[in-house]
């Protein structure tokens, strides 16, 4: 991977349900399937419950230092996670 970021948002059963961005390198193909099953060894609690592959050609928001703004990704993810529970995919 090009840069992955985990993140916690809060689920009724884990407390912190895991929300993950993945971002490919370039003309790698990878789909949020195959990252299920690469963590299938991981504690299920440790697993993400939700893989959302980030744009080759866009960046993760940074901060003014140059490093990942989590905020920023969380209120990205937030808007999904509401999809995913009205899908019934999240909690």
């Amino acid at each position: 991977m090009a840069q992955a970021l985990v993140v916690g948002l809060p689920h009724r059963t884990n407390v912190d349900g895991v929300f993950a961005y993945v971002k490919p390198k370039p003309g790698v193909k990878v789909s949020p399937d195959d990252i299920h099953e690469h963590c299938k060894g991981l504690a299920s609690y440790k697993r993400p419950v939700h893989v959302e592959l980030w744009p080759e050609d866009k960046s993760f928001h940074v901060n003014r230092v140059g490093k990942i703004d989590v905020p920023a990704m969380i209120k990205e993810a937030e808007p999904l996670v509401e999809k995913l529970k009205s899908a019934g995919k999240w909690d």
